[in-house]
């Protein structure tokens, strides 16, 4: 759900596309996105059901749902099963009936499209190019058009599926070509080249890749920092969308600041870390970046432009200045579900600060009487209260009431109605567990997808964690005002059954809003100090209980409480 600007750029280096739908399970979020995706660039769609020959598939109903969703004749929905062949012997005719091939612009001026990169260790970078127009041939001087950097085209050639020199790409061809590129971030996705010295007018639908998502990445131990930079440098040379800075915090020490494309870019990035490289991370919570507007000062002129900043993690929030505004990033979210779970899985979607803008019937069994055109309606979602998923709010019994069928078969949720919800939610609801509690109320059965929305203004205060007074930068974060209580007591209460005893009398604090929101005491260790006293008057004990208060009093002020980084990754969960 991370890389549709990738996706969008594969699919604009085809003529068409195969909409492939799984007879068993039905429309999923993602082949909707990826529906659309097609649709925009204007693509031939030929609709196929796979996987007909399970018990569990119904072909009838799922051709239905197809009918509903994307406007498809029954008879043009091809059933294939890749495992029995099934099918299969009508498919390739179909492609080449119904897609149509390139127009013939071999005369005109050479104009690629690079749709994808990867770097070889001993050959460079190697580019996957869609030749729109002319002709390429191996040795030409290219030039890209969101740089102007120039390259010679070393090699030429197509993929089958290995990669195999031709010397030359025609028209409408799809190949490789190694530019001589040693890093593979001057490859750009989407990127349009051609001949030096010839220039031609860019494709469109290019963008810079944009970070979405930001984490910082410390190593467990201070002495491993040089060999988890290096890491990070080599699984950079492969996947060009992550940014990474230097950092430093006071809580985990010398570390980066790495931007995702969103939270599964980031959990893939994170695994091949742990996998390929061995590496022992700690993480700190995904952040997003947040557009602050601040207010004016007393010295500023009234009519003066506001001041705005950018901020991609909750340590750098401006302390010293008043923030009028936030705005926080959205996405636009696409659920699809069976209806028996629509109603559970709208209020976690209010529970998250979502905006419902889309309730819509797929339809599922062939019989089905709603209409496509009459199915789809809009809910308020103010009726929904912000309260917990518990079992005696309205909604719940409302869902209770209609949650008959959750033991049902999978034909049975196939047969019965799906329902597509479309929510504008916030992006740093995604970073956390949002998909996790998704699958765990429909039982698995919700697919989902989003895309990139727009900067909305969101009411959100900065909770810091404080030990003794000082702030932890690691466990900063921007969390909605309404909740900032709550997740500072959970937070502070988790610290102090993390932490050890110290000497003296440790004090863990929450604060928001300029304000102590919760306070948890981690008690000292003492010394039983009137154990030697076996009588004589009051007044020993005391002077001993004395002594022994002002010392402490005096190593707390002396010595520095810090935080270990093993419990930062318990800490750090959601």
């Amino acid at each position: 759900v991370d890389f549709s600007y990738e996706v969008s750029r594969s699919l604009a280096a085809c003529q068409g596309a195969i909409l492939l739908v799984d007879a068993s399970q039905g429309i999923q979020a993602q082949t909707v996105a990826n529906f659309y995706l097609a649709f925009e660039q204007d693509l031939t769609l030929l609709p196929v059901l796979n996987k007909v020959d399970l018990p569990s598939a119904d072909p009838d109903a799922v051709t239905a749902q197809m009918v509903a969703t994307f406007d498809v004749r029954p008879d043009d929905v091809l059933q294939v099963s890749a495992k029995t062949g099934l099918g299969c012997e009508a498919l390739l005719p179909a492609v080449i009936r119904h897609i149509l091939p390139p127009s013939d612009t071999s005369q005109d001026p050479l104009r690629l499209m690079l749709f994808d990169a990867s770097h070889d260790e001993y050959r460079g970078v190697i580019c996957l190019v869609a030749v729109v127009d002319g002709c390429l041939r191996a040795g030409d001087k290219l030039q890209a058009v969101s740089t102007g950097q120039q390259y010679d085209a070393l090699e030429v050639g197509v993929l089958s599926p290995e990669p195999h020199p031709t010397g030359q790409l025609l028209t409408g061809q799809v190949g490789y070509v190694i530019p001589g590129i040693k890093d593979v971030k001057a490859a750009r996705v989407g990127d349009t080249w051609h001949l030096a010295r010839q220039p031609v007018p860019p494709l469109p639908g290019f963008k810079p890749v944009k970070p979405m998502v930001f984490a910082g990445l410390y190593p467990a131990s201070a002495d491993d920092y040089e060999s988890l930079a290096d890491a990070l440098e080599r699984l950079n040379l492969n996947d060009a969308s992550v940014t990474i800075r230097k950092e430093t915090s006071e809580a985990l020490g010398a570390g980066c600041r790495c931007g995702f494309l969103g939270p599964l870019h980031l959990e893939v990035f994170l695994q091949r870390l742990q996998q390929e490289h061995k590496a022992e991370v700690i993480s700190t919570a995904p952040t997003v970046p947040y557009e602050l507007e601040l207010a004016r000062d007393s010295q500023q002129q009234p009519s003066g432009e506001l001041e705005r900043i950018v901020i991609e993690s909750a340590a750098d929030y401006p302390k010293g200045r008043k923030v009028s505004v936030i705005y926080e990033p959205t996405v636009l979210a696409t659920i699809i579900v069976p209806q028996q779970y629509c109603g559970i899985v709208m209020k976690l979607a209010v529970l998250r600060r979502g905006t419902q803008l889309e309730y819509s019937f797929l339809g599922g069994s062939s019989n089905s009487s709603a209409s496509p055109g009459a199915s789809k309606h809009t809910v308020d979602t103010d009726e929904f209260p912000n309260s917990t998923l518990d079992s005696a709010s309205p909604l719940s019994l409302a869902v209770s009431a209609a949650d008959t069928g959750c033991g049902s078969t999978n034909s049975n949720l196939l047969s019965s109605d799906r329902v597509l919800l479309r929510y504008q939610l916030p992006l740093s609801e995604l970073a956390g567990d949002f998909y996790s509690k998704l699958k765990s109320v429909t039982q698995g059965y919700a697919s989902f997808d989003y895309e990139e929305g727009d900067m909305r203004p969101a009411d959100l205060t900065l909770l810091e964690l404080l030990v003794n007074g000082k702030a932890v930068d690691a466990l900063c974060r921007l969390v909605p005002s309404g909740d900032a209580a709550r997740l500072g007591r959970s937070l502070a209460s988790r610290m102090r059954d993390l932490l050890d005893r110290q000497q003296y009398e440790v004090a863990i604090q929450a604060a928001a809003g300029g304000r102590i929101v919760a306070r948890e005491t981690l008690k000292a260790l003492r010394k039983d100090v009137l154990a030697k006293c076996y009588g004589g008057d009051v007044t020993r004990k005391r002077k001993l209980l004395q002594k022994q208060k002002e010392g402490k009093k005096r190593m707390r002020q002396l010595g520095g409480m810090s935080v270990p980084a093993d419990i930062f990754p318990e800490l750090l969960k959601p």
